[in-house]
């Protein structure tokens, strides 16, 4: 869960592609950067779930902007390991 005004993210994996799932009931930001472009955000509201697909190296970060948490569901397809997430802030 991620509660209100809390972050999630900020952070790459090096070889694993992951599938994020967020189940929201409020507003909240999803944001991703890819190589060296800017960062882009994108603003949700409502209730639902949104499905992303998030190849190796691409930096992400959820923000809980809303008043109720949200869900998060994380699949990938390598065993998880601390060696293979990179944090980088691009979302605050």
């Amino acid at each position: 869960s991620v509660e209100p005004g809390m972050i999630r993210g900020n952070h790459y994996h090096t070889h694993s592609n992951e599938v994020l799932i967020v189940q929201h009931r409020d507003d909240w930001v999803f944001a991703w950067k890819e190589g060296g472009k800017d960062v882009t955000r994108q603003q949700f509201s409502g209730q639902g779930a949104t499905l992303f697909w998030l190849p190796a190296g691409l930096v992400h970060a959820v923000k809980n902007t809303g008043s109720k948490s949200l869900d998060i569901l994380s699949c990938s397809d390598e065993k998880a390991t601390g060696k293979d997430t990179r944090w980088l802030t691009i979302l605050e």
